[in-house]
């Protein structure tokens, strides 16, 4: 190869890194649109039983989460098999967004500004951000309208909480509940959980669909 000329996959790479810097640089969609196309993207009319495992990164320990779901009781669970109480803020992120499947609710419940929003890169994903920039904020992906991030500061004594919630394609939930999540309470991931088994009874038959 002659000096001066990059090599295809570092090319690549810079372009693809120029684009998404360009696409964050663009205007965002409005808010309203937004959480409209969220909504839709999270709706669950069916009942839904999901199994996380993961590790308690403070404690050094696992950690198994159930979660279960019943819309026409107006039933949501989140339980820890360890018995562990479940941060408020937390329980209603994940109410709110696998319960109800709306965030708009959650974006008010959280005092979000729905008049703010940016563009940003969270990862390799260009977002929409709903908020404003010192104020609870909701990153939605750009091109599937998943949430990927809740950002909410800290208020009075409560520290501040970011839950990541990606890789959301693919087995067993086909999209429907992220394959990934994380929680950092202030400066510290606490924990780190993966999607182990998702049933969604869409009839009297209800598949079991496990990570391979």
């Amino acid at each position: 190869m002659s000096e001066g000329i990059a090599p295809r996959g570092w090319v690549a790479g810079l372009l693809g890194l120029c684009l998404a810097l360009s696409a964050a640089d663009a205007a965002p969609l409005p808010n309203r649109f937004v959480l409209a196309r969220a909504r839709a993207r999270l709706a669950q009319p069916w009942p839904v039983e999901a199994r996380l495992s993961g590790e308690d990164h403070e404690a050094k320990a696992p950690l198994d989460l159930a979660l279960s779901v019943r819309p026409a009781a107006r039933h949501f669970e989140a339980r820890f098999s360890d018995g562990r109480e479940i941060d408020a803020t937390l329980l209603l992120i994940w109410s709110r967004l696998f319960f109800e499947g709306d965030p708009s609710l959650l974006a008010r419940d959280l005092g979000v500004d729905l008049r703010a929003s940016h563009l940003a890169l969270l990862g390799d994903h260009v977002c929409h951000v709903i908020g404003a920039p010192r104020g609870p904020q909701i990153y939605f992906d750009q091109d599937s309208f998943t949430p990927l991030r809740v950002w909410v500061p800290a208020r009075g004594e409560a520290e501040g909480l970011e839950v990541e919630m990606t890789r959301w394609a693919g087995p067993p939930s086909a999209g429907r509940f992220p394959r990934r999540m994380r929680v950092r309470v202030g400066r510290r991931w606490v924990m780190t959980l993966g999607l182990d088994a998702y049933q969604a009874e869409a009839s009297t038959s209800a598949p079991l669909t496990s990570r391979p």
